[in-house]
């Protein structure tokens, strides 16, 4: 809400001036706009991972304290929070928060909420993005159907003595070629669902 009022002087020479002045009644902190962008957009990590985040905090903050970020939504986590302090004026900050996942997590697509928080304001959203939780990796599955069986054999047989791309078609060691090293990983995990 906004009040009109007048403040009067009288000069020396007998001449009033008068200064009209509008002034905001909200109470400071809902003066302040802030603003989050976080990137990038969407992340995907392995169980266990490291989730990476640039969070960009800009906007005017209209009291001299404290607000806070707060980053929720990952999964077996509390969340993570940055007090900031700030004299009025404008903010041009940065947080970046690097979080890691426990290996326990479930594998799923999860929003992550940035929002904040002005002492005596409810608590605001300031942006929200995606983080993917992959399952880790089933050393022995050539296919990518989560077993290692016969199929995963028939990939390995069929480029056998070839040289590939390095994890790709059979090459379970990593070295770019598939040979008896690869099948020795394959029969050692033969049977494994992960």
């Amino acid at each position: 809400m906004r009040v009109a009022t007048s403040l009067c002087a009288i000069g020396v020479l007998g001449i009033v001036a008068c200064v009209a002045r509008a002034d905001d009644l909200r109470p400071s902190a809902e003066r302040s706009t802030i603003t989050i962008s976080v990137t990038p957009r969407t992340q995907t990590i392995p169980q266990g991972g490291n989730a990476r985040f640039t969070a960009s905090i800009q906007g005017i903050f209209d009291q001299f304290g404290l607000f806070q970020v707060v980053m929720s939504g990952l999964p077996c986590m509390g969340p993570g929070s940055i007090n900031i302090s700030a004299p009025p004026g404008t903010i041009d900050f940065t947080w970046m928060p690097n979080v890691q996942t426990p290996a326990a997590c479930p594998p799923g697509t999860y929003p992550v909420t940035f929002s904040y928080v002005i002492p005596g304001t409810p608590i605001q959203v300031g942006d929200v993005v995606t983080v993917i939780v992959a399952p880790p990796a089933c050393q022995g599955d050539t296919n990518g159907d989560r077993v290692v069986d016969g199929a995963d054999l028939s990939v390995l047989l069929g480029n056998f003595g070839s040289s590939v791309p390095t994890g790709t078609g059979g090459d379970l060691n990593g070295d770019g070629t598939v040979n008896g090293l690869d099948v020795s990983v394959l029969l050692g995990r033969f049977g494994t669902v992960c």
